[in-house]
């Protein structure tokens, strides 16, 4: 099998922070990977979109935001086929 070998270390912003940046610039292919991220922090690796679509449902549940209605393809919102109801977004 493979073995994973550490090559460098680095500690970011908080994540709150780096959500914000992402958000205010329209970075989506930040917002892509730290949807994915996301997933494979859960599940491991390889991140998948059905990995990063778990973990954000089962947050949005324990939050207790009604998932339904929600459909999401990738992270970075640029998907034709997502839909978001406009009640769980507010």
């Amino acid at each position: 099998g493979r073995v994973a070998l550490t090559l460098w270390n680095h500690k970011s912003r908080p994540l709150a922070r780096v959500l914000l940046d992402v958000n205010k610039l329209s970075l989506n292919l930040a917002a892509e990977m730290t949807y994915l991220a996301a997933g494979a922090a859960k599940f491991g690796l390889p991140a998948n979109f059905e990995k990063s679509t778990q973990v954000l449902s089962a947050c949005l549940a324990d939050k207790k935001i009604d998932v339904k209605g929600f459909d999401l393809k990738n992270g970075s919102g640029l998907s034709r086929e997502s839909r978001l109801m406009a009640g769980a977004l507010s």
